[in-house]
């Protein structure tokens, strides 16, 4: 994944499995939602300002007791299914914080990619090709759901595997696993194509995967901020705001390079992108927000803690 001229840039092209939507695709779906774009909320409606530092990995830390996941998807091609797994465990985390649930549970990468290309798709890209996209992902959500990640006989889902997500993003998801998935599905989504309705999401606590072809330096500066080099066809997951800046989880394992992280990165799977070029991936339109069935609604957090 390197380039070997320069050990601190990575090529100018990744394909990281993202496998980018037409309009049509998206309005197919989008068009049937209650809340199209995050601005249609009541989460949006009600939120008078913006907090200058909101942080779901600080909400992930209180509630879990212990560090984000360092996520990392290998040599394949699955980094749709690893943001939209993330995302959810987040939405959990948030709902915890806000008194909605009880625990958080480490949640199947396998089954969002195998629902986002078969199920949903219908199988538009071959077998062995790798990539889904973020609208597929969503709508996999909403409609088929995710479930824990534990032994399911014919398949243990336990840990990762990215053989077993090219298996049933061939096949399909097995019907028993599907069965169990049917019992956790999210509620809503809703299209984040702008930076206002990015932070007015992340200060609800409402997790947002962006998926663009905008590419980064591995290097970060003291900030903690990856500068635009190159391209990615990619799906991340942004998880925080620090004033301009917007915090985005990676899927490549320990990836950047940093002499001082600062503190409100969790890890160096995750940078920070500078205003101007967050909005330009959003305005990609591939882009959403996550809800649980009490939909969009406000949270009043307290993101002082």
């Amino acid at each position: 994944m390197m380039d070997t001229n320069d050990p601190m840039y990575p090529e100018p092209v990744i394909d990281a499995g993202y496998f980018n939507p037409t309009e049509a695709e998206v309005l197919k779906f989008q068009s049937q939602q209650e809340y199209k774009v995050f601005g249609d909320t009541p989460a949006a409606h009600e939120t008078k300002t913006i907090p200058e530092n909101v942080s779901l990995w600080d909400v992930w830390k209180k509630v879990n007791n212990n560090a984000p996941f360092l996520w990392n998807q290998g040599s394949y091609g699955t980094c749709v299914s690893q943001a939209g797994a993330a995302a959810a465990m987040y939405l959990s985390a948030s709902e915890v914080m806000a008194g909605e649930a009880e625990e958080v549970k480490n949640l199947s990468t396998e089954v969002v990619y195998g629902f986002s290309r078969v199920e949903i798709a219908n199988n538009r890209i071959p077998c062995r090709s790798d990539g889904s996209n973020g609208i597929w992902c969503v709508e996999g959500l909403k409609k088929f759901g995710i479930c824990e990640r534990k032994n399911y006989g014919s398949y243990d889902l336990s840990k990762y595997s990215g053989e077993t997500s090219r298996i049933f993003g061939c096949t399909g998801v097995p019907q028993n696993i599907e069965d169990e998935c049917a019992k956790h599905k999210i509620g809503f989504y809703s299209q984040v194509k702008t930076v206002e309705d990015l932070g007015l999401a992340l200060a609800n606590g409402y997790p947002v995967i962006v998926c663009s072809n905008r590419g980064f330096s591995r290097n970060l500066d003291e900030r903690g901020v990856a500068s635009p080099y190159g391209v990615w066809n990619h799906a991340m997951l942004l998880c925080s705001k620090q004033g301009d800046l917007y915090g985005c989880q990676n899927s490549w394992g320990d990836y950047f390079r940093c002499a001082n992280k600062p503190d409100y990165l969790p890890n160096l799977g995750c940078f920070m992108i500078d205003k101007k070029t967050v909005a330009g991936m959003l305005a990609q339109g591939d882009s959403w927000a996550i809800s649980n069935f009490n939909g969009f609604k406000k949270r009043n957090i307290d993101w002082s803690f």
